[in-house]
């Protein structure tokens, strides 16, 4: 690690625990003195990481030392939230009997912090918003299918750090491709598309062939070839046994869950050791999701009054590691 290395991951926890500018650079401008005195005194910039702390640890211990502000308005309001969404879960559960979907209030919690942060991940924000849709177009309409290729048009953003020339292209025809799939599937089902008699209409399957350069550059522009196609056939099986398990079983919902193993497959991999914390959310959603359709109670035609206590394994394993480590 160099000088300017800390000094720049020192910056970008500071810009992440939204301080404000200035005492961004009064912090930085007195940790590069501190650093030319240590390194002076022939301490290496590790060592000096060490004795006073490496740039999330400063980040952290600076936001909890601020007074109180903006910043810690939207914090309350997002530390709030999780109550707010169960008290309106309940109502929804109880009132008008929509335990499911009426769970998705509890997006709300990761949306609110994404709007307060300072750099909006728009990104992030985009897939709950699409997880959202999704649901509620499912759930009323019958919609599973088309509506989750919707998450297809997050693949031409996946290239962040290193952008191509292909970039514009790969956004252009992934946008027309959902709306011409959307097309087709809604024409079909409102009756414009007459494809013949049959039930179970197998060529919809076809479609997906136009989505494979789509995830293909995906992958490509991030991974090198070998990985790259390993993770394509990952994600390309997925895909095709959804929709697949869909038209044959019309199990769209829950079965919409096996996207979610492509960031816990992503996730897992990534990670040094296993990211237990990382992948709650996902595994609470998995159970939450299977025990509320297939687990009855008395009374009810489904668990989900019941089942969204799985959630509350994201705080438990936070703090269970937490007081391990």
């Amino acid at each position: 690690m160099t000088k300017a290395t800390f000094l720049s991951d020192l910056r970008k926890a500071l810009e992440e625990a939204s301080l404000p500018k200035k005492e961004i650079e009064d912090t930085l401008q007195e940790y590069a003195s501190m650093i030319d005195d240590a390194i002076d005194s022939g301490q290496t910039i590790e060592a000096f990481s060490k004795t006073m702390g490496s740039p999330k640890k400063v980040a952290k211990a600076l936001s909890k030392d601020r007074p109180y502000g903006k910043k810690e308005s939207s914090n309350q309001l997002v530390s709030l939230s999780p109550f707010l969404s169960t008290i309106a879960f309940f109502f929804l559960g109880v009132f008008a009997d929509a335990w499911h979907p009426g769970w998705l209030v509890y997006l709300s919690i990761p949306i609110l912090g994404i709007l307060t942060s300072k750099k909006v991940e728009w990104k992030g924000l985009f897939v709950f918003l699409t997880v959202i849709v999704l649901i509620l177009g499912g759930t009323y309409a019958n919609l599973w299918n088309p509506l989750w290729s919707l998450f297809l048009l997050l693949i031409p953003f996946t290239n962040n750090k290193e952008k191509t020339k292909y970039q514009p292209l790969a956004i252009g025809y992934t946008a027309l491709v959902v709306m011409f799939y959307h097309g087709v599937i809604l024409g079909y089902s409102l009756g414009y598309l007459d494809v013949g008699s049959t039930d179970v209409p197998l060529w919809t399957t076809l479609l997906l062939l136009l989505f494979i350069p789509v995830i293909g550059y995906g992958f490509f522009t991030i991974f090198p070839w070998i990985t790259s196609l390993a993770n394509l056939l990952l994600v390309l099986s997925i895909v095709i046994g959804y929709v697949v398990l869909g038209i044959v079983t019309g199990l769209w919902h829950p079965g919409w869950l096996l996207f979610l193993l492509i960031p816990i497959y992503f996730t897992s991999v990534a990670a040094k050791t296993f990211p237990i914390n990382d992948l709650m959310p996902f595994i609470a959603t998995i159970l939450f999701v299977l025990v509320g359709e297939y687990v009855s109670i008395p009374g009810e035609t489904n668990s989900y009054a019941l089942s969204w206590l799985f959630y509350l394994l994201i705080p438990i394993t936070g703090i269970l590691k937490e007081k391990g480590e």
